[in-house]
């Protein structure tokens, strides 16, 4: 909670596997500053799932559908965590993917995965020893699948979508050199979740609560924080007669809106209505005029180097009909 405290973090959520220990210890609470909220990992082989916000420590199963429910009973968040994730053969991780898609009643999906996009990108022993000496280098974005599957999962309702570390303090083998990736300095300055928040109290319990709530609905965006802060993106609706609608909203048929997308720097702005790319531009603002059903969500693209990298996604905001 240290290291959160130095790189300006407001709250942590740990999600060690299959434990509540953290929390029968006593840790949850604000440390500094920074709120500390305790869920775990439900981990059988594959299908692995997040649980927040309960005080119930639910075991695997061979039916996901099972832990799923048994959050949602708790009263608890469920997270579907790193979807398409594939291991990294180069160092011995395996991969652990969901491949169940017939559940439902889950709150949210990890769409953005720290170790899974580095992992991708490390496909031989050169690149993995890159990736290690220079870390944010192999950080690229979302998986393309995660995002077509989310786009596609939101048509039939909300589903949040978060970004996750999925960091263990692992220790790798390099030529007989123990090697740390990724250093807790260097984790918590990547993948973070943005919530459109401003009642936060210091009462560790209300607190807990209200973000969890938040995270449900939808309000927040996700970006990388190492390349650039991007505080002060915005992506909203404003409706006739001046109401503003914003990310995680479902609006009705026939709703005309015009979205606003605003970026903290200069960049590439991309507007995506049911997967499909609909508007780019490079600036540090975008806006779209429609009512047309679907789904609509955001993202912002930075040049670095000789690539465009990408840095920040927003949840939807959907015109409900037929699309």
């Amino acid at each position: 909670m240290k290291t959160a405290k130095e790189v300006g973090l407001d709250f942590v959520i740990g999600t060690d596997h299959d434990t509540i220990q953290p929390k029968l210890d006593g840790l949850e609470g604000y440390h500094n500053g920074v709120l500390l909220i305790c869920g775990y990992e439900i981990t059988p082989e594959i299908n692995h799932y997040l649980a927040i916000g309960t005080d119930k420590l639910i075991p695997p199963s061979d039916n996901p559908q099972d832990y799923i429910d048994d959050v949602r009973e708790s009263g608890g968040l469920g997270v579907i965590a790193h979807p398409h994730h594939i291991g990294i053969k180069r160092f011995g991780v395996d991969a652990f993917p969901w491949n169940d898609w017939s559940v439902n009643g889950y709150d949210a999906m990890s769409i953005w995965d720290l170790v899974n996009d580095w992992g991708e990108n490390i496909n031989g022993y050169v690149s993995g020893l890159q990736g290690l000496i220079n870390p944010a280098g192999y950080i690229s974005g979302p998986n393309p699948k995660t995002l077509h599957l989310w786009d596609e999962l939101n048509r039939e309702r909300l589903v949040a979508g978060i970004g996750e570390l999925d960091n263990h303090n692992t220790h790798f083998k390099v030529f007989g050199i123990t090697v740390e990736v990724f250093k807790w300095e260097f984790a918590l300055k990547t993948i973070r979740n943005h919530l459109l928040i401003d009642d936060i109290t210091g009462d560790y319990e209300r607190d807990t609560k209200h973000i969890i709530d938040v995270i449900k609905r939808g309000r927040l965006f996700v970006a990388n924080d190492y390349f650039e802060n991007s505080r002060g993106f915005e992506f909203f609706a404003l409706l006739d007669g001046g109401k503003r609608a914003y990310m995680g909203e479902r609006l009705p048929a026939g709703t005309r809106m015009n979205l606003f997308i605003n970026s903290p720097k200069k960049a590439y702005i991309l507007l995506f209505h049911n997967g499909n790319l609909v508007k780019e531009r490079y600036s540090t603002n975008l806006t779209y005029a429609t009512d047309k059903s679907g789904v609509w969500r955001a993202e912002v693209h930075l040049q670095k180097g000789l690539w465009r990298r990408g840095w920040i996604y927003s949840n939807p905001i959907t015109i409900e009909g037929n699309y």
